[in-house]
């Protein structure tokens, strides 16, 4: 058994047009790769692309950033910094190295990990990418596959919160060797309450954020008055 943790502008209609049905906004939420492991850009991108299908079906976008290729393998090694003024991602999936999980203490047979908070939306998850392989290669499934379904499942954990593992579906949490090829497969899905509280999340996290911006430009106005005024 393998186990999966947590840790526009209008345009004008004729007058003769019926008025459209309202139609909600796309939601979109950004996510970025830390790879300690440094998988191919072909691995990294086809895994993206499998996080981004699953998503797509319960209307949500994913916007990648640039993966960050980082290097702790040879000793003195710095890891790469990102680039200053480039946007933080409101999500990191950190691909680890085996000797990063065994220093991190994450138990064995364990293939991904999620940073979850007391409440609110988390930023960070792990995946341990020797385990993937070798996951991969006792159940016969592909382990790139596998990979971006196990990202979307540790993603999914940083937007349900504690507790949402489930029974059945992409957050079940103990695999059997079918289940694995059946994940690598897109084969487990997302339940509706699952995917109607993942939607929830990111509406909030995204109200919190455009509310905190507002106050910020707030602020500025008020400074740049005062500073006039004096």
């Amino acid at each position: 058994m393998l186990a999966l943790f947590m840790m526009a502008l209008p345009i004008a209609a004729p007058r003769s047009s019926p008025t459209p049905p309202c139609v909600e906004p796309e939601l979109t939420v950004t996510a970025q790769v830390f790879d300690y492991w440094h998988l191919s850009g072909e691995s990294l991108a086809t895994a993206s692309e499998i996080v981004s299908r699953l998503y797509e079906g319960i209307g949500v976008k994913i916007e990648w950033f640039p993966v960050l290729k980082k290097d702790l393998r040879r000793r003195g090694a710095v890891a790469a910094r990102t680039p200053s003024g480039a946007r933080i991602a409101q999500m990191t999936v950190i691909v680890l190295t085996p000797e990063m999980a065994i220093r991190a203490h994450m138990q064995e047979g364990v293939l991904g990990l999620a940073a979850v908070p007391e409440d609110g939306m988390g930023r960070i998850a792990y995946v341990i990418y020797d385990r993937v392989q070798r996951a991969a290669g006792g159940s016969g499934a592909d382990e790139v596959k596998l990979l971006g379904s196990i990202m979307a499942h540790e993603i999914s954990h940083l937007l349900l919160g504690r507790g949402s593992h489930a029974n059945a579906g992409l957050m079940k949490d103990r695999l059997n060797h079918f289940e694995v090829r059946q994940l690598a497969e897109m084969k487990l899905e997302f339940s509706e309450l699952q995917a109607d509280q993942i939607r929830r999340t990111i509406e909030n996290d995204s109200r919190t954020t455009a509310a905190m911006a507002h106050e910020r430009t707030l602020s500025s106005v008020d400074a740049c008055v005062a500073a006039v005024a004096h």
